[in-house]
């Protein structure tokens, strides 16, 4: 047995992944919620075509912001999982049956993909809607 509580050591690696992956759900959820506000914003209260342009930078620097922010919480939950993962194997030797960590699937899309996407979906759409508004605003459409 190591000179450290193993179990203890196990239960905080868990404790903080499972923390970043807290951080990550509840940042996207304000991320949805800013987004819809200033989508209603523009649509349902505005009439001022230079405030469209501002809220519509503004909610793309907030969703290139998230992707920063999720990217590195992604990064650390991995982190604390790999060392997690590490422990249960090499330290605590618990058969792969009753295992917490188990290979991913192929059939399976990882989450961070499909988080990514909707950023990058959210992305081209609020760059669309800006498109669309300048082009209209200038007579090209």
């Amino acid at each position: 047995m190591p000179p450290w509580d193993a179990r203890a050591q196990f239960d905080a690696l868990l404790a903080r992944k499972r923390h970043e992956e807290f951080l990550l759900a509840l940042s996207g959820s304000l991320l949805a919620v800013v987004s819809a506000l200033l989508l209603f914003e523009l649509l349902v209260v505005n009439e001022d075509v230079d405030t469209f342009y501002v809220v519509g930078v503004l909610n793309l620097a907030v969703l290139l912001a998230w992707a920063v922010v999720a990217r590195r919480i992604g990064r650390e939950a991995r982190r604390w999982a790999e060392k997690a993962k590490g422990l249960e194997k090499e330290v605590l030797r618990i058969p792969t049956l009753y295992s917490l960590w188990e290979e991913a699937r192929p059939d399976v899309t990882p989450a961070w993909m499909a988080a990514g996407a909707a950023v990058v979906g959210l992305i081209v759409f609020w760059i669309g809607l800006l498109a669309y508004a300048f082009l209209a605003t200038h007579g090209i459409l």
